[in-house]
């Protein structure tokens, strides 16, 4: 006791310096850490009395006409003992009173038993009531009691394990936290048996406590054996719906920061796309915007789709649940060395008690919480990453030479003439050095040896080395976490923290995450349970990489492969950005107005700081009937702050400057002052929860299952969002001195010297900004679920969920959603049992009905508040959608069909599921003109519920047992499945004005009896004699590129989804005693692709915006070429170029297919043996070393793109595939 005073004296004072340090840290994190502070002190009070209760501890203690077994109860709740006894020998003594008094234990117990055949033994924090003839008894069959706590290897309690007395009806089973009792005599042989583990007999030898630990049944595999809804905690063999499990074993398998990255190919039916590359939680985008329906966190980076889309408004992401509350975080904020199981919910008895937010599936993380009477458990990993360098020969750009003969061929052609500036609009028309040389041999400025002499020079020149020397670099990243969970006879606890950081391939791109949680839970007066989960996670990022979009991407400032970064001696290059001509007759007031790459690389200060708590308060009691209530409150916030501060020496501030900047003889001042500019942005959003909950489980005469579910629940998330621009600003100083006339500001639109036309409002955005969005949800819910004979088990569940922004009138807001579900055990009949190669099957059948709805879509007119009018200065309003009165939820109907397996002594176990998904009122945003487009209305499009959707599929997971002895053990699993869809009822006849026009048939929207995600093109015919691109129409007729018509949709051909319809994967594990091998693969088939080609053919000297495209070299460029190439030339007018351009672009004979397997990693892991673990203090220690993505086993398209890795010139990405990655990695359990 003096032991742990002390102990609890040194930890008090060194929170208490943990909070002074906090005083450094800035304030919103320095109450988090306050916080923490706090509740380890509250943990540390809670152990230090857990263990200080002794038998002359004095309590408060009364009992009136009771029986003993409630006296007994009463006791254990005011002292914090466990007390142990058995009914038969407690039963028979009633009518107990015992007077209120402040005294010890031991007087108490001796009131409690005086008139009893009953005495009692202290073992550790228990007390064992016992018959007192036993005491003096020396015979061999004297009856004692038995008590313990059941565990995994991982010392984790495991509940429902059966305690039997061989040869007897005796029995019981471990309660919620491994622990039973049992009556037995000496020599009893006691057996244990639990699904999954090997059963475990014991001998009855002595009184007392006896701990068991079990091992996992290698045969059967080792699975999760319960599943969480977020709401219960069910054990598998009674759920109805679908679900897919995943442990913390299975998360383990790999070091990768990010969840998502651990769990792909894990969970049949559950897509996941992960196109980031090297980056974990260091996404292309890191803010949130919340003005956005869905989410911008990571959404070009990553991808999870659960059994096809749903919907075709609003986010298509699950629902992510966190230890039973809604989370609005993205899913990097969270630990995957925290998890202690995931839970995917898939159909409707699985999903719908999450109601309006659950038709997209629902993933509930569950986080590790610690062990009830269990020491402290510490636990240390770290790993460490390095890739490989980025493959730039992936891109399929041209070479400096075939750039420079097809930049001279648009002068040739008359595409590119010379075209002196005569403004800053038209100086933006910039020409390459290549286009200058071609400009200047045609009007006879230099000579063609000259010309040929250049080019030869320029030709040899490729600057992929230089980009991959400059702003390029090795990948890496490194982990550390560390956690200590345990706990007393009446609490538990986990903390954890880790550190992450990446440096992607990037440079100048870096990101640093913390993560902090401290989960506990307590026993108030042993019968009810307080805990509280706070978890906190804080980023940095660095974002001051150029990328390669910027540099190859057509504009007119691109990077042509001639271009070099640098010269021979490492000095940067400048280039233009507006004609030189121009610029170079401007008065010297006026900035540098070229741009230098790694000057720009140098100077950029871009910082972005995201801090995110999620805490979790819950009290649990029981209440009469065997009823427990549940209250939760939930406070989810997040911070969020970008600081970009572009230097005076940056050309965005250059180019700013020299914009606003009007000089004359009489007025030579810069528009704006030196210093630079800030530009702010800042995201805070409160998310609360608020839940109440009614609890009932109950076994009815041994048959006879009843578990329920009640409650409502209420939310409120409210997200702000504000901006501002500092001009003139000193980042040493602080301070900002700006000379801008925010709204009447002249703008340099003609060369130096000349009278401005016109003056306008500042454009940069110098005004701040304010956003802000509140939702409410009201949800009242229940589910129950009955089983028979631990054989049959039926479910039932319906949710009413009510949302604010549908509207004043309750049957635009609230909605009932419902679901039903069977299971029946068919392993458990006996016409099943005579087959001795079955060892468990089971039947599941379940219909119901899950919601969705668009956050951005309301019932009433939609406007939006902008600052000021030029003309007037007062502030002004646009429609941003009209009204829609008609405005309902989504409905998805889902029906499943389920089959549970395990088979040969269990060396096969698996699930197969039948599916079948119809969505009705789905909202679908349209333009109201059925004909070509000729206006906009209220912004150009409505949206309203008119789309009905069919969707279908097949999930299967199988695992296997191949080989298993006392050395070797070889497991084989793999997950397949199949996903179709089709849009049955549009509503509407989509426009064809984007066809007419920008001949893009990848923009038409649905279409009834298409998948959502179908790919139309045009159906090549080859080139014409010209060599311009000729497409078939419906009939078969040939269309050529100056018909610049489309009237039919006909004209377009299914080419195939870009949704891959069959995806799995397979994964081996081969061990050798303390040697792991790990090999995971995907695939996926069905799916197609366009292949990057052309994207812009330059027909004007307005419009010089260089494409890099390999495929260009392959053009027409003389009669005769349409025999050997169909990619179109540049001889024709300017329209039927573009037009022959764009079909082509959009044709079938660039559409690729997207079948692949793909080798995701191989690693190799070894168990230190015990024996050197004993020798250093240890449990365990494990070494690894794994290998990332290794690329592709096989793709079905032979010109080298990567299905996942798929460049979009259209939506301005370049896309590499993820470089091979190698990790070394330590696991200690102390």
């Amino acid at each position: 006791m003096k032991k742990k005073i002390i102990q609890a004296v040194y930890t008090l004072d060194f929170l208490g310096k943990l909070v002074d340090l906090s005083s450094a840290i800035n304030f919103k994190r320095k109450r988090f850490y306050v916080l923490l502070c706090l509740m380890l002190a509250g943990q540390l009070f809670f152990t230090t009395t857990g263990y200080a209760q002794s038998l002359e501890t004095k309590i408060t203690f009364e009992l009136h006409d009771k029986t003993l077994q409630q006296g007994l109860n009463e006791l254990a709740k005011r002292s914090g003992f466990r007390v142990a006894y058995t009914l038969p020998q407690v039963s028979s003594y009633t009518n107990i009173t015992v007077p209120k008094d402040n005294r010890t234990v031991r007087e108490t117990l001796g009131l409690l038993l005086a008139n009893t055949s009953l005495t009692y033994t202290l073992k550790g924090k228990s007390i064992l009531v016992f018959e007192k003839a036993r005491a003096k008894s020396t015979s061999d069959n004297s009856k004692f009691l038995l008590f313990g706590t059941v565990t995994d290897l991982e010392s984790d309690p495991l509940p429902g394990v059966s305690v039997r007395v061989r040869g007897s009806d005796k029995g019981t089973i471990t309660d919620e936290n491994g622990r039973y009792s049992i009556e037995v005599e000496k020599g009893d042989i006691i057996l244990l048996s639990y699904i999954g583990f090997n059963p475990r007999e014991i001998m009855a030898k002595t009184d007392g406590e006896f701990n068991v630990s079990l091992t996992p049944n290698q045969i059967s595999l080792s699975e999760v054996s319960v599943v969480s809804t977020g709401y219960q905690t069910l054990p598998k063999e009674r759920a109805t719906g679908s679900f897919g499990t995943i442990s913390a074993k299975d998360l383990g398998k790999s070091s990768n920061a990010n969840i998502l990255q651990r769990i792909e190919g894990l969970v049949p039916g559950m897509q996941i796309s992960l196109t980031g590359g090297d980056r974990s939680f260091d996404y292309n985008t890191n803010g949130k915007s919340i003005s956005s329906d869905v989410r911008t966190v990571g959404a070009t980076d990553y991808n999870v789709i659960i059994r096809g889309s749903s919907t075709f408004s609003g986010e298509k992401f699950p629902l992510l649940v966190v230890d039973g509350a809604i989370s609005e975080m993205d899913i990097s904020n969270f630990n995957p060395n925290d998890i202690e199981n995931i839970t995917v919910l898939k159909d409707a008895a699985a999903a719908s008690i999450w109601g309006v937010r659950a038709a997209n599936g629902v993933i509930v993380l569950t986080t590790k919480k610690g062990v009830m009477n269990h020491a402290p458990q510490i636990n240390f990993s770290s790993s460490f990453m390095v890739a490989d360098k980025p493959d730039l020969g992936y891109l399929k750009t041209m070479n400096s030479a075939q750039q420079l003969s097809y930049e001279k061929e648009l002068v040739d052609r008359g595409f590119i003439t010379s075209m002196p500036a005569t403004s800053y609009y038209t100086a933006q028309y910039l020409m390459s050095d290549g286009t200058n040389l071609a400009l200047k041999l045609k009007s006879g400025a230099i000579s063609q040896s000259d010309y040929d002499a250049a080019i030869k020079n320029m030709s040899s020149i490729d600057n992929k080395s230089q980009i991959n020397k400059y702003l390029l670099q090795p990948a890496t990243s490194q982990q550390y976490n560390l956690s200590v969970s345990g706990g007393t006879n009446n609490s538990r606890y986990f903390y954890s923290t880790s550190y992450s950081n990446e440096n992607p391939n990037i440079k100048g791109n870096s990101a640093d995450r913390i993560t902090l949680t401290l989960n506990n839970s307590w026993k108030l007066f042993n019968w009810a349970t307080f805990s509280t989960n706070l978890k906190g996670t804080f980023f940095t990022y660095k974002n001051n990489g150029l990328g390669l979009s910027s540099l190859f991407l057509p504009s007119a400032s691109t990077l042509m492969p001639y271009s070099l970064l640098a010269d021979n001696n490492n000095k940067s290059i400048s280039y233009a950005r507006l004609d030189p001509t121009w610029t170079g007759a401007l008065s010297p007031v006026y900035k540098d107005w070229t741009y230098n790459y790694l000057d720009e690389l140098a100077n950029a200060d871009n910082l972005q700081k995201n801090d995110n708590y999620l805490g979790t308060i819950n009290l649990q009691m029981p209440l009469l009937f065997g009823v427990k209530a549940s209250l939760q409150y939930t406070l989810e916030r997040t911070y969020s702050q970008a600081q970009n501060f572009l230097n005076q020496n940056t050309y965005y501030f250059r180019n700013l400057v020299n914009y606003y900047t009007y000089s004359t003889a009489a007025n030579n001042s810069l528009g704006i002052t030196n210093g630079g500019v800030l530009k702010q942005s800042n995201t805070n959003e409160n998310n609360h929860s608020l839940r109440g909950q009614l609890d009932y489980d109950h076994l009815f005469n041994g048959i006879h299952q009843i578990s329920a579910l009640a409650g409502m629940e209420m939310r409120e998330t409210n997200m702000s969002q504000s901006g501002f621009s500092l001009y003139g600003y000193n980042k040493e100083t602080g301070f900002t001195n700006s000379n801008i006339n925010y709204s009447n500001t002249p703008t340099y639109a003609y060369v130096a010297g000349s009278t401005p036309t016109s003056y306008t409002t500042f454009t940069d955005g110098g005004y701040p900004s304010q956003y802000d969005k509140r939702r409410r949800f009201l949800s009242y819910y229940s589910n129950v679920a009955y089983a028979l004979l631990d054989r049959y088990s039926l479910s039932a569940s319906v949710r009413y969920d009510d949302y604010n922004n549908f509207g004043l009138d309750r049957k635009y807001r609230a909605t009932p959603l419902w679901s039903s579900g069977l299971k029946w055990i068919l392993s458990k009949e006996s016409f099943i049992q005579k087959q001795s190669w079955i060892n468990n099957l089971a039947f599941r059948s379940s219909f119901g009905v899950n919601g969705n709805l668009s956050l951005s879509t309301y019932p009433f007119t939609n406007i939006g508040m902008s600052s000021s009018d030029q003309a007037t200065g007062q502030a002004y309003a646009t429609l941003i959608a009209m009204a829609n009165p008609q405005l309902r939820w989504e409905k998805t109907y889902v029906t499943n069909l389920g089959l549970d397996f395990s088979l040969f002594s269990r060396r096969l176990n698996g699930g197969i599921d039948f599916y079948n998904k119809r969505g009705k009122d789905l909202l679908y945003s349209y333009y109201p003109i059925s004909s070509v487009y000729v206006g906009t209305v209220a912004g150009g499009t409505l949206t309203r519920n008119m789309l009905s959707m069919n969707s279908k599929g097949v999930d299967l997971n199988l695992n296997g047992i191949v080989l298993t002895n006392k050395d070797w053990q070889w497991n084989v699993g793999g997950t397949f499945s199949y996903n179709t869809n089709k849009v049955t009822d549009a509503r509407f006849i989509p426009s064809l004005y984007t066809s007419s026009y920008s001949m893009s048939p990848m923009s038409i929207g649905v279409l009834t009896g298409y998948p959502t995600d179908k790919l139309l093109v045009y159906r090549n015919a080859g080139l014409d004699a010209n060599g311009l691109t000729q497409v078939y129409d419906e009939k078969g007729g040939i269309i050529k590129a100056t018909t610049n018509t489309i009237t039919s949709f006909d004209v377009f051909k299914n080419a195939g989804r870009t949704t891959a319809p069959f995806y799995g994967s397979f994964n081996t594990t081969l061990k050798y005693k303390q040697f792991s091998l790990y090999a995971f693969l995907t695939y996926q088939f069905g799916s197609v692709f366009l292949k990057p080609t052309i994207s812009n053919y330059i027909t004007s000297s307005y419009s010089t915006k260089y494409d890099l495209s390999a495929d260009i070299a392959n053009r027409w460029t003389k009669p005769g070429d349409e025999a050997i190439t169909n990619t179109p030339g540049l001889n024709g007018s300017a329209m039927a170029v573009t037009y022959s351009q764009y079909r082509y672009q959009y044709s079938d004979i660039n559409v690729l297919s997207g079948d692949y397997i793909r080798l995701r990693q191989i690693s190799l892991n070894y168990e230190l043996p015990s024996a050197l673990m004993t020798k250093c203090h240890l449990k365990s220690a494990q070494l690894g070393f794994s290998v990332n993505n290794l690329g592709l086993l096989w793709t079905a398209n032979k010109q080298g793109y990567d299905p996942d890795y798929v460049s979009s010139v259209s939506s301005s990405s370049y896309s590499l595939p993820a470089s091979t990655s190698y990790t070394v990695s330590l696991n200690i359990n102390l």
